[in-house]
């Protein structure tokens, strides 16, 4: 009888669902009364109150490992403490909500500054940096902790203290490393020397190699460019020589450079009929790519190599520039690389003298002058350079 077949499931499926009826509603009574609901959203909203805590300690941590990183990456700087960690601390305040954040630990290595201060074991909660360090790598690893704004850096319980006896926070940690040293090439296909470097920047005005220009377009005003002479001929080595041409690996290049490397090239060993400068087109479109206001290299300036001494070889025109120590930032103003050209984003450049006094048609140079560069573009710096000439790559290592 299907009419009676039908009355029976709807009956059934009546009383089933009266059967179930304040079944949640003493569920959560019980659990109410048993404290477990309470509890449960108690704890909810202290984890809560701890995640935003860890993301407000890894924004901080970051900010005063970079800052760090960036002054010990200076010539001559003290990169663990005094000024080095007040302005860590201060870039870590200024990440927290309640603007308090306490830096636990600085440490690290600087190979420029010859500065180690030992990594102790981290002491709070949900502390990272556990990957291991790369060697030869200049770093510095930052420790923030929690600090409320009475001075204490225990994160107490919103509710949680409540249900758990004894319980009344804990010291949440997190840690930055950031790394930092020579950029990756490509490198210019010039070599400049150390010594020569080191008397053009004392010129400038007596200042030290941290007070060099940033690079266009923020120079310093009114600064003088800086003539860089294809260099002399050696009659032995020469630890002050002046601009080398290199031998490029592709166009005006060098691909790949290690510290301590040896370099061929060719110099102007006689002004009146010099060789004309190889890959000229090359080395055009590389200067014409950095100069202003028409720069479209996304790092407006020569990645120039260091070298410490120039020796002659048998071909008059043929030097091997040798021990290369660093990598120096120069923003180009203008380049005259053959007998007829020259190009200058100055005005009112004189073409008598244009490569300094005594300019002549066979005179070859660069004209600009070097400047302070931080590079942070998540490229991966060079492992085992010491030296600084006041240009540095910076990355973020957890």
């Amino acid at each position: 009888m299907p009419g009676l077949t039908r009355v029976v499931t709807r009956s059934v499926r009546r009383v089933r669902r009266n059967g179930d009826h304040g079944g949640v509603a003493a569920l959560v009574a019980v659990l109410l009364a048993s404290g477990t609901l309470l509890g449960v959203t108690a704890f909810s909203v202290d984890l809560g109150t701890m995640y935003s805590e860890r993301a407000q300690l890894i924004s901080g941590a970051n900010a005063a490992a970079m800052v760090m990183a960036q002054n010990c990456g200076r010539a001559g700087a003290v990169c663990f403490s005094g000024d080095s960690r007040t302005r860590a601390q201060t870039a870590a305040n200024t990440n927290a909500f309640d603007g308090a954040m306490s830096v636990d630990q600085v440490c690290g290595r600087s190979f420029t500054t010859s500065q180690q201060v030992a990594c102790a074991p981290p002491a709070g909660f949900g502390t990272h940096c556990t990957n291991a360090v790369r060697a030869g790598t200049n770093f510095i690893e930052v420790y923030a902790g929690t600090r409320t704004p009475d001075g204490a850096n225990i994160l107490p319980p919103s509710f949680a203290g409540s249900f758990l006896p004894g319980y009344s926070g804990g010291h949440l940690q997190a840690c930055s490393r950031v790394v930092w040293g020579i950029p990756a090439g490509p490198y210019a296909a010039f070599g400049y020397s150390s010594c020569e470097f080191g008397n053009i920047v004392n010129r400038s005005g007596g200042k030290p190699r941290t007070a060099m220009p940033a690079p266009w377009p923020n120079p310093i005003a009114g600064i003088l460019d800086t003539v860089l002479k294809l260099e002399g001929q050696p009659t032995r080595d020469d630890n002050c020589g002046d601009l080398g041409y290199l031998d490029p690996d592709t166009g005006c290049q060098i691909n790949q450079l290690n510290r301590g490397a040896d370099l061929d090239g060719l110099s102007d060993r006689n002004p009146s009929n010099p060789p004309n400068v190889p890959n000229l087109a090359a080395c055009r479109q590389l200067l014409n790519s950095l100069m202003p206001p028409q720069a479209t290299n996304p790092r407006p300036y020569l990645l120039i190599p260091i070298y410490d001494v120039a020796h002659p070889n048998r071909n008059p025109t043929d030097v091997t520039y040798r021990d290369v120590l660093g990598i120096a930032a120069f923003q180009v103003t203008g380049y005259k690389l053959d007998d007829t050209n020259y190009v200058s984003w100055r005005t009112g450049v004189s073409r008598s003298t244009f490569c300094g006094g005594g300019t002549n048609l066979h005179s070859r140079c660069l004209r600009g002058y070097f400047v302070s560069a931080n590079i942070i573009d998540g490229t991966w710096p060079k492992q085992n350079w010491n030296d600084n000439y006041g240009l540095s790559v910076f990355h973020t290592d957890g």
